[in-house]
């Protein structure tokens, strides 16, 4: 399919009659970068580093990367604490919601948002210890980035794909 470009007003003409934006003028790039083809914020980007054998990501956090995990690993949990671990865009607003319900006995919204208690966006991960229990927390962390203390305090895990086992007996998926 060719096209051709129409410099009146920015767009690309297909074969097919169809306008297509052109990716070219402020806030575009012409070339695409090969290590970040589609754009995403610096912070979502592996940094080649890997910890525990699963890459590390870059965080919008002062430390760097590695300290940054290392950290979250070393968090101190308590034995009421609740986390929430899911991939990006999977309704964890929704259930941190219910939860800070669930938890405060009332019905009133959360005061603060749900990244106020992301462990790889906090800064001040000490900070932590202020917060009354039970303390909410969430992460779309690898389980092998999460606090150490995860596997021998009473905190639960649940992992979407590991609990879709019983979903699909015989499937070989999970």
């Amino acid at each position: 399919m060719s096209s051709q470009h129409d410099s009146s007003n920015g767009l690309d003409h297909n074969d097919n009659g169809s306008d297509v934006k052109s990716a070219e003028g402020p806030g575009y790039k012409s070339e695409v970068e090969s290590s970040n083809p589609y754009h995403f914020p610096d912070f979502t980007l592996p940094t080649g580093i890997v910890y525990n054998s699963v890459p590390v990501m870059k965080f919008p956090v002062k430390d760097d990367p590695l300290t940054h995990i290392q950290n979250i690993r070393a968090l101190s949990l308590r034995e009421d604490d609740v986390i929430i671990t899911a991939y990006p865009k999977c309704g964890t607003h929704w259930v941190a919601e219910i939860l800070h319900m669930l938890t405060s006995g009332s019905t009133s919204y959360c005061s603060r948002t749900k990244e106020f208690t992301m462990l790889e966006f906090l800064n001040d991960l000490p900070s932590l210890e202020a917060f009354e229990s039970p303390r909410l927390l969430n992460s779309h962390l690898y389980m092998a980035h999460l606090p150490e203390q995860i596997l021998g305090k009473k905190v639960k895990v649940r992992d979407m794909c590991a609990a879709g086992q019983w979903d699909w007996p015989g499937e070989g998926h999970v």
